[in-house]
């Protein structure tokens, strides 16, 4: 698997769907174990860089191939809309907490975003409670980092 994964070589699994490309000695490094290895690891973690390199490859390899492998790509995207909706059912859960503030915003501003999302006034402009508005919508549009 230089820089090509080789589609003539491609070999399905019979159970999961997923391609294997062996090489010309007949392994194949990431084959459908792995690829159902890595979607475990993805879903555990939720970070697609962490959980390749936990099964030990690549993001170039998973990139390859869920390019080159429709049912391993319909897999993961299974696999990511599963994590979002359980994550959009724990910011539910967490909104009716009286202080789940964040949540319930970022839940009203997901379902209703003409209402709730970011407004389009210029930054600097506007009221205190637009500037309060605006620094919120920052706030909520923050990638969270946890530090490993």
């Amino acid at each position: 698997m230089q820089n090509e994964l080789k589609l003539d070589r491609a070999i399905a699994d019979p159970q999961t769907g997923f391609l294997s490309f062996p090489n010309p000695n007949g392994t194949s490094g990431f084959g459908p174990p792995e690829k159902l290895l890595f979607l475990e690891t993805y879903q555990k973690t939720g970070n697609l860089a962490k959980a390749a390199k936990l099964v030990g490859v690549s993001v170039r390899i998973i990139s390859s191939h869920m390019a080159a492998d429709k049912a391993f790509k319909a897999a993961y995207d299974e696999t990511l809309e599963a994590m979002v909706n359980e994550l959009e059912q724990t910011m539910f859960e967490r909104a009716k907490d009286p202080k789940g503030t964040l949540d319930r915003f970022g839940w009203l501003r997901a379902h209703k975003p003409g209402k709730y999302g970011p407004k389009s006034n210029p930054e600097g402009s506007g009221s205190k409670t637009e500037k309060l508005e605006q620094l919120f919508n920052k706030i909520l549009d923050a990638e969270v980092v946890k530090p490993e």
